[in-house]
């Protein structure tokens, strides 16, 4: 019965992803509150929805990885939480809390960071919902993953770090995460490609299931006694 909900999308002059789609959905699944709202890191696509979350929502505590220098919308979140009186915490690698009957591993960053690139400083979960486990790495690029995989990092279902860009899910990487399922957070837009170059194909050369929502849309996984199921809001 806890909550916790990891970054919120992109609010721009485009639009707000948090009043467009995780306010509804969160609404949709019956959630009211949220235990917990993370943001792995502070660039816009994953920080800016959490503002109206955050200004709509009744949230217990939010979770912020070390501070870095010169981060506005950070700030300005961090200012937002004062004013709701959401507490406001920093975690960074070894920090392990309960979820209900889950526990959660805060994976990276680790605590010295000096020369990482700010993509290498997201927060990392490993969430443990036994026996399965989800890994949700941020925009982690080499340094992170490098990290990361120095630990015990398996897990059955993971995101693709950085969105599928090219710059993250190096070989030793995949190997070192495993997954069996991979979920790939992208869109096209304008000519960037939605997924790098020969990321796919690492995941499916080590037998990992490749699921892109460019092409499948919202993705949830359904984990009922020991049947494990994973639906896509598009059929393909």
């Amino acid at each position: 019965g806890a909550t916790m909900l990891v970054d919120g999308g992109n609010s721009s002059e485009y639009g707000d992803a948090g009043a467009r789609y995780v306010l509804p959905f969160l609404y949709a699944q019956g959630v009211t509150r949220l235990d917990y709202v993370v943001a792995t890191h502070p660039d816009r696509d994953h920080l800016g929805g959490l503002f109206t979350v955050v200004r709509t929502m009744p949230v217990g505590r939010v979770l912020l990885g070390p501070p870095q220098p010169d981060q506005p919308l950070e700030a300005a979140f961090a200012s937002l939480c004062a004013e709701r009186r959401v507490p406001v915490h920093r975690v960074g690698a070894g920090y392990r809390m309960a979820l209900g009957e889950a526990t959660v591993d805060v994976l990276n960053p680790p605590p010295d960071t000096e020369g990482w690139e700010d993509n290498d400083h997201s927060l990392v979960l490993l969430v443990s919902i036994p026996p399965v486990r989800v890994l949700l790495p941020g925009d982690i690029e080499r340094r992170g993953e490098q990290h990361v995989a120095s630990q015990d990092c398996r897990a059955f279902l993971a995101m693709a770090p950085h969105h599928g860009s090219a710059t993250s899910s190096s070989m030793a990487y995949i190997r070192a995460t495993a997954p069996a399922h991979v979920i790939v957070s992208t869109g096209r837009v304008g000519r960037r490609r939605a997924i790098g170059p020969g990321v796919a194909e690492r995941y499916a050369a080590q037998g990992a299931q490749v699921w892109r929502t460019d092409e499948l849309g919202g993705l949830r996984l359904h984990w009922r006694g020991n049947e494990m199921t994973l639906e896509s809001a598009r059929r393909v």
